[in-house]
């Protein structure tokens, strides 16, 4: 349900901005010198194609901040900053991390695991429609991403609590290919303030702790080798002219 409700969301807000586009009438420029953006998404994910047993990624909280380098005012090259981070929660059997593991030690826990990524990428647009207040483009992205794993563990038996970081960093390589609307809300002589929404898909191909091996004991992780996503992003952006 909640899921159905970001996508209309998505969809209504495409269709006003577009609806606002109509009446600006034809326009000119396509981009500032300089853009500075920051979005954002909660939920509202869908993965297609996760390698692994997890769950992740359907709810996570992303934010993304990008600065536009160069353009030639009909494509421009942007440096991305982007963080994603879900929780997920399970009851089970939390099996014992030592080594070798001794399943007298195993029990059953209520188990909530975060996997947490920060990505810096590099970001290409190039705009297919414009009015002087709107315009769509779309993009292709690509970087590298470094993150975490954490387990926090309540004994079902007597309520007792730990904390099980990963002992190994998670790393991927990051991809996305994305359409972005941009509506332009308030102008000023060097200054323009506008509202982006995009839709994307967005992957991390390569994703895991960055050894497969185990042999010292310790958490490693939930169960999951790569993600592939659809989803969104809503946010601001200020140009500079």
């Amino acid at each position: 349900m909640i899921r159905r409700n970001i996508c209309r969301l998505i969809v209504g807000s495409l269709v006003v901005l577009v609806w606002h586009a109509t009446l600006a009438g034809e326009a000119f420029s396509q981009h500032t010198r300089r853009e500075i953006g920051a979005s954002f998404a909660i939920n509202g994910q869908y993965p297609f194609a996760s390698d692994g047993t997890s769950g992740f990624f359907t709810a996570p909280f992303i934010w993304n901040l990008r600065y536009q380098l160069t353009t030639n005012y009909v494509q421009s090259l942007a440096l991305v900053i982007e963080h994603i981070g879900e929780t997920r929660s399970h009851s089970g059997l939390w099996t014992s991390l030592s080594s070798p593991p001794n399943p007298a030690d195993d029990y059953n826990a209520n188990i909530a695991e975060r996997l947490q990524i920060s990505v810096l990428s590099l970001e290409m647009i190039r705009t297919i429609f414009r009015t002087d207040i709107f315009r769509i483009g779309v993009g292709v992205g690509v970087g590298y991403g470094i993150g975490t794993a954490t387990a926090e563990v309540e004994k079902v038996a007597d309520h007792t609590k730990k904390t099980f970081d990963g002992q190994q960093l998670w790393t991927s390589f990051f991809l996305s290919a994305f359409t972005r609307a941009r509506l332009s809300i308030y102008e000023t002589d060097k200054l323009d303030f506008g509202i982006t929404v995009t839709a994307r898909y967005w992957g991390l191909p390569t994703y895991g702790p960055q050894s497969s091996t185990n042999s010292g004991g310790g958490y490693q992780g939930p169960k999951i080798s790569s993600a592939h996503e659809l989803g969104y992003l809503v946010g601001i952006s200020v140009g500079l002219k």
